[in-house]
């Protein structure tokens, strides 16, 4: 079943998200843990089961995110459990449609295709195969939260109670309850997102390992119903955005190490408002650990965790965020400007497909705001319609060669400004005839990895 609204429905302006007020996760960490602890006789927990799982929890060791339980948890979501395996016929119908692609890109863009290989996952594969890539976006932030919550908690020890020794303590604790509870809340949200995905690039993040490109055919089908399109038009449609954001991730290799960048040093600057943490723990009630529905307000909202977890944005990391929301507006833009000339000589319904997509990225899903509100990083281009009017100015203005050329280095990308302005970017100095660059301070990557999909 499909969370993505169909078309049409959500706000007015799709790029207006005024209207849309921010969804809480469903279950908190500890509360889902608890909560899928097998029922024994009479209707009470089964306490081996539960000692069980409280074990693992706490004998994590494999860095700020447990994701074992990430994994699990993601798993056993009754849509992604129930989803049935992938037919030779869906496996075959992906790869046509993924040559047809690259035929229809030619003309359209300059840029290469990659050499990944398409694939067609069911949502549980989708699960295995994207989770080691959440991980660079992921683990920075549940770092710093951990570890920000121990110095404070550290810092209330009195001299006279040993507070070096407690603290480290302190710090080993919420670094293993902190792993457990992202890694509980990450599942949630993933299981979810497995029944909204197409692909493996369509939420901004290239979420495939090295040289593969996937859909999700029940996915797919389950779009085409909410939107009643015919499902072979909306599977080359899908895979014309899979194949143009592949070329977009295979020729700026710096795109995976930007965003990584960006997202571990708006992770150094969380803190936890030391206030809000002794309000959370006077509402503490050792209760609430055998009975998870004490951890939710009268609406069904989780309370005491999520806030725990809710570190308020500084004015450097905000300044991340806008840049990394502008990132994710101008690769949605090109890959939106590239599919809709590559489509519509060839799909009828080419133009309608394509609002269906700008309208779905704009009001997200249930999954897509539980993740927004686990790591405080919104995954929606709120510009994404300013973002495909600068590319297609450029193109215009300069050509298409030229208009692809900016992805060369990030260097010449242009800035949120040059969203109100397009025609005065496009009719800057071209960036094939910049001799200077500036290499340092941009993020790059260190290690020298190529994130080429």
């Amino acid at each position: 079943m499909s969370t993505t609204p169909p078309f049409g429905v959500g706000p007015e302006d799709p790029d207006d998200h005024s209207n849309l007020p921010p969804q809480p996760p469903d279950l908190s960490g500890m509360g889902s843990i608890m909560g899928n602890v097998p029922m024994g006789p009479g209707g009470m927990p089964d306490l081996g089961a539960l000692f069980t799982q409280l074990g693992r929890m706490f004998s994590w060791s494999g860095g700020p995110v447990n994701w074992d339980l990430t994994n699990e948890l993601a798993r056993q979501n009754p849509e992604v459990a129930g989803d049935a395996p992938i037919t030779p016929r869906q496996q075959q119908q992906v790869h046509d449609a993924w040559q047809v692609a690259q035929l229809w890109l030619d003309p359209v863009t300059s840029l290469p295709a990659s050499a990944s290989k398409p694939v067609a996952w069911n949502r549980a594969e989708w699960v295995h195969h994207s989770l080691p890539q959440w991980k660079p976006y992921v683990e920075p932030i549940a770092a710093r939260v951990a570890s920000s919550l121990g110095e404070v908690l550290t810092s209330q020890i009195p001299p006279e109670m040993g507070s070096a020794a407690m603290g480290g303590q302190l710090s080993q604790l919420m670094g293993t309850m902190g792993a457990a509870m992202f890694g509980s809340q990450l599942g949630q949200a993933l299981g979810g997102l497995a029944q909204e995905v197409l692909g493996t690039t369509d939420i901004g993040l290239p979420l495939a390992p090295h040289g593969v490109a996937a859909l999700l055919p029940t996915n797919v089908e389950a779009f085409a119903r909410d939107v009643a399109r015919d499902p072979q038009e909306v599977l080359h449609y899908l895979a014309l955005r899979e194949a143009a954001a592949g070329r977009l991730f295979a020729h700026a290799a710096w795109l995976s190490g930007r965003l990584r960048t960006d997202i571990t040093r708006y992770a150094s600057d969380i803190t936890i408002d030391t206030a809000r943490l002794e309000q959370v723990a006077s509402q503490l009630d050792p209760a609430m650990l055998s009975d998870p529905s004490l951890l939710e307000d009268p609406s069904g909202a989780t309370i005491i965790l999520d806030d725990l977890f809710t570190p308020t944005h500084t004015p450097a990391q905000q300044q991340v965020l806008d840049r990394l929301e502008g990132l994710l507006a101008l690769m949605e833009g090109w890959v939106d400007t590239v599919v809709t000339a590559a489509a519509t000589p060839h799909l009828p319904t080419a133009a309608a497909l394509g609002e269906s997509m700008r309208r779905r990225r704009a009001a997200g899903g249930p999954a897509e705001l539980t993740f927004a509100n686990l790591v405080g990083l919104q995954l929606r281009p709120r510009r994404l319609r300013e973002a495909a009017t600068l590319w297609q100015t450029v193109e215009a203005t300069r050509g298409l060669s030229e208009r692809d050329a900016v992805w060369d280095h990030p260097d010449y990308l242009p800035d949120p400004e040059d969203l109100n302005d397009p025609a005065a970017f496009a009719a800057r100095r071209s960036p094939s005839t910049d001799s200077e660059v500036d290499l340092g301070g941009l993020g790059l990557e260190e290690d020298g990895e190529n994130p080429e999909r």
